[in-house]
């Protein structure tokens, strides 16, 4: 018969080698699909050389190249990984084989076909992707980093475990900007939207990506702020507040929300000097 192939498996880089082996026919075979590893130079995406110990017959991709004997931690290393989703990490690894430091994170978002058992069947959704450029902490976004999103949003600033968390910008792909306060991937604490459309902002307190309390600004210099129980419900406002012009002038009142009508409506109350 024929000899079963010694296959070898691996799930990090820079951590010694381990292997199972499988015996199969080799028409049956199926396609084994595994991470692919290429170990880069310290300072550029380049595959290491001569010039970083590599020795004649060896390859960038050799796994032996910064392991140390099994059952200990290999070396610190930057590399490229290929992982079988087709997502592309390149970056920095810890000794224990996580991301860890800086790296860039490329996510492959499949096709949507017509039938997704059938490969072959016709293509409804064109693939697409969308990458992170940051810092790394146990193969966790965290730090600081920019996120490129498949529909042109974009997002720059902290992280912490994987999710938007302390100070940072996100610019949607239709120009509105949100720059503030962010707790686990959510607008929260102080922050400015400015829609640009009009360029009109919202400045103030926000919860949950709710804009609460604060002052809307209008383009032409006209303010508008909550006062007393005034607040803003799905970042529209509600309730007592006052508009301050360019001119000086103050108008108090109150958006009154009707029934029938989509966007409360306001009720002046008087028309003061500043």
């Amino acid at each position: 018969g024929v000899a079963s192939p010694r296959l070898f498996f691996f799930s990090l880089p820079c951590l010694p080698l381990t292997y199972t082996p499988i015996t199969m026919a080799d028409e049956d075979a199926p396609e084994v699909v595994v991470t692919k590893y290429t170990f880069l130079k310290a300072d550029s995406d380049e595959p290491i050389g001569a010039e970083d110990g590599l020795e004649e017959g060896q390859a960038p991709d050799d796994v032996w190249l910064r392991n140390t004997e099994a059952g200990e931690d290999g070396e610190p290393c930057r590399a490229r990984a290929e992982y079988p989703n087709g997502d592309v990490y390149v970056g920095e690894f810890d000794e224990a084989g996580n991301k860890h430091g800086r790296g860039v994170y490329t996510y492959h978002v499949p096709a949507v076909r017509e039938d997704p058992a059938d490969p072959d069947s016709e293509i409804k959704v064109e693939a697409t992707s969308y990458s992170y450029d940051g810092e790394w902490v146990d193969n966790e976004r965290s730090g600081v980093g920019k996120m490129v999103y498949a529909n042109g949003d974009t997002y720059h600033g902290q992280w912490e475990h994987g999710q938007r968390h302390g100070q940072g910008s996100y610019v949607k792909a239709n120009g509105d900007m949100y720059s503030g306060s962010w707790s686990e991937g959510a607008k929260y604490g102080s922050g400015i939207y400015v829609y640009k459309k009009d360029g009109s902002q919202l400045v103030g307190k926000w919860v949950l990506n709710k804009f609460k309390q604060g002052v809307w600004k209008l383009k032409d210099g006209t303010v508008y702020a909550t006062e007393g129980t005034g607040r803003f419900v799905k970042n529209v406002p509600e309730g007592p507040g006052a508009f301050t012009f360019k001119n000086g002038n103050v108008q108090r009142g109150e958006f009154i929300t009707k029934k029938g009508v989509a966007q409360p409506v306001w009720k002046p109350l008087e028309d003061t000097a500043a």
